[in-house]
């Protein structure tokens, strides 16, 4: 369904904004429909909560929940097709028995995609924060709705001239690799922590802190200084100090996946607030974006596995 903006205009009227709506990716938005609908599961978080706090065994699975075997290993495998969980790489007594461990991989791309509008944004900050002063003009203006139903505006801008490489630009790979790392490794702690029913609370609960007390992480942390980015209600949880300092006792430091080296950006990417969502869920438009858009603007959407409705 396409969404609506208004431009406010006198005596109470609006003017509706035609706008172009940009195609999304279909195998993309059918997995996250489907892990969603898991996330959302009460009798699959469950389970998946249990594996997460160390209790990766079907059998014991069936024990601590009172279902049957053939219960939970329906449940399993569902937790298993959607990527949540996968079989354990550590090596158990009873070679026989199928253990299962939560598929951090899968929590690392929920996250990427939850914020994936965002994660752009601090690249280009990342990126543009190494030139220095940028000369420019505005080559290009469109609205962007992230998944959470934020609205706002992006103004690119060209830059007068090309910019060049630089030899910070190969450490901001090693930066964004290791925001990853932190999320997988203090929300992999967070999931001990009870007090949630769905996998889909936790992570909504779990922006929420790092949006309100980011700066209550360690300074060098990268997921902090992300989450500065991140405007969320607040939600109270266990202090993330507590919660760094669990994580950190249990870090088992592996090489990781480091981010392929990024070019110079052709362009830099400005955003701002374009208006606010009334009761009806209309967009209406603010005076900075109003000056900026005309009819036929693009509006891109950024699909999210844990904000959709």
């Amino acid at each position: 369904m396409k969404p609506v903006f208004l431009f406010p205009q006198l005596w109470q009227k609006h003017l509706a904004l035609e706008v172009k709506m940009e195609q999304q990716d279909p195998k993309l938005m059918r997995e996250v429909k489907r892990v969603h609908s898991v996330m959302t599961s009460r009798v699959l978080s469950s389970v998946f909560f249990l594996i997460a706090r160390g209790n990766g065994s079907p059998k014991e699975i069936s024990r601590l929940t009172g279902r049957s075997k053939y219960a939970v290993s329906l449940q399993i495998s569902k937790l298993k097709s959607s990527g949540m969980i996968s079989l354990s790489k550590r090596i158990h007594s009873d070679l026989r028995q199928r253990n299962y461990e939560v598929a951090s991989e899968r929590l690392v791309q929920i996250f990427k995609q939850d914020f994936s509008f965002e994660l752009d944004l601090y690249r280009n900050h990342l990126l543009s924060e190494t030139y220095g002063e940028i000369r420019g003009n505005i080559d290009r203006v469109e609205l962007v709705v992230v998944g959470s139903g934020r609205l706002g505006l992006i103004r690119e801008i060209l830059p007068d001239l090309p910019l060049k490489a630089s030899p910070e630009i190969g450490r901001i790979g090693q930066r964004i690799s290791r925001l990853y790392e932190e999320f997988q490794m203090l929300f992999s702690q967070y999931l001990t922590e009870p007090g949630r029913s769905t996998i889909l609370e936790y992570f909504l609960s779990f922006y929420r802190e790092l949006s309100l007390n980011h700066s209550r992480l360690p300074p060098d942390s990268e997921l902090g200084q992300f989450f500065e980015f991140v405007d969320t209600s607040v939600f109270r949880i266990r202090p993330l100090e507590e919660l760094w300092l669990l994580a950190e006792k249990k870090r088992i430091v592996t090489p990781g996946k480091i981010e392929r080296a990024l070019a110079p950006p052709d362009s830099i990417k400005l955003f701002s607030e374009a208006g606010k969502m009334d009761s009806a869920g209309r967009y209406i438009l603010n005076a900075d974006a109003r000056s900026y858009i005309k009819p036929g603007v693009r509006v891109r959407f950024y699909p999210s596995f844990s904000f959709i409705a």
